[in-house]
């Protein structure tokens, strides 16, 4: 009986490392994608589910409701980075996009939309045009370096109370 219980035990150890080098070979499975995009693809013109950018003589006009995209590797207005020297978003978008506009030295006005609640990580990270920030009352959340390196922002004014 004992002889039996070791070559159970080595019967199970050898299906178990056979069922993993299986399942490393299969593709698929759980395995997380390495070439995952970071955004989700989106229709032009578009960077959050609902939201559309336009933009025109140094304007970039936001309009929708919900979420924008995070651009960790850059917004879709990028080509117009260097001359884009004023942001306005509409009422209804509640959050922006991490990264969306670091290092937009051109940039002199932002202009938040009523229902702006949350700011992502370095979103306006090194933006040396800004000067001052005017938040709605429905802001709540600074994301990590939002405004980090701004060198000339001296004011940041708050309908509501100052966020977090």
């Amino acid at each position: 009986m004992e002889k039996f219980k070791k070559y159970r035990k080595f019967l199970f150890t050898a299906l178990l490392a056979v069922l993993c080098l299986i399942s490393l070979l299969i593709p698929g499975g759980n395995a997380p994608e390495t070439t995952a995009p970071t955004t989700p693809e989106r229709a032009p013109g578009y960077c959050g589910e609902s939201i559309l950018w336009t933009y025109e003589n140094g304007t970039l006009t936001l309009t929708g409701t919900g979420l924008m995209d995070d651009f960790p590797e850059g917004a879709p207005w990028e080509a117009h980075k260097d001359e884009i020297s004023t942001v306005i978003i509409s009422g209804g978008i509640t959050y922006i996009g991490a990264y969306s506009f670091s290092d937009y030295d051109k940039l002199t006005d932002v202009q938040f939309g009523k229902d702006v609640y949350e700011i992502g990580e370095r979103a306006f990270f090194s933006c040396d045009g800004l000067t001052e920030v005017h938040l709605p009352a429905s802001f709540k959340v600074f994301g990590p370096s939002s405004f980090m390196g701004c060198s000339r922002l001296k004011q940041i004014h708050c309908e509501g109370k100052f966020p977090s």
